[in-house]
């Protein structure tokens, strides 16, 4: 999804759980391809960023409240430009070029507009978006450090 398009709010609370679950089990079988073998530490960091996520999104929003399955439904859509590096990385060394390095922040960046929008757009206030963005960056870049690195 491109950052800029707008979303339809309805859709981003009809959260489902089936595509992000598919699309992280696509992020841990490049890992596995990668013969990285530490699938329960990212799964592990992966739900509690996204359960403290939800409680700061929660603790912000001022005019409804989302579920967690539905935050964690944005947030594994917004995973998809991070499995095309992971992808990526199997085929190439990304770790060790200037390349690799530009294009890994550059896919944060995009996961983190793209969830941070969907967000935005849940919680009706897109003032509060880029405070919702810095946590969301953060998980992000772990997914992405666990990537490469």
């Amino acid at each position: 999804m491109v950052p800029l398009q707008p979303v339809n709010q309805k859709l981003v609370l009809d959260g489902d759980l089936m595509g992000p679950i598919m699309l992280f089990t696509v992020f841990m079988f490049c890992l596995i391809l990668q013969g990285k073998t530490h699938v329960d530490v990212v799964y592990t960091l992966f739900m509690a960023s996204c359960f403290g996520a939800y409680v700061i999104i929660n603790l912000l929003s001022q005019k409804g409240q989302i579920d967690l399955y539905c935050t964690m439904s944005m947030f594994g859509y917004g995973l998809t430009p991070i499995i095309s590096l992971a992808f990526l990385n199997i085929f190439f060394t990304i770790k060790a070029s200037f390349f690799g390095s530009l294009i890994s922040v550059i896919m944060v960046l995009w996961s983190t507009a793209t969830s941070s929008k969907f967000i935005a757009c849940a919680i009706d206030t897109e003032e509060q978006r880029w405070l919702i963005a810095y946590p969301i960056f953060l998980m992000y870049s772990m997914c992405v450090m666990v990537t490469i690195y």
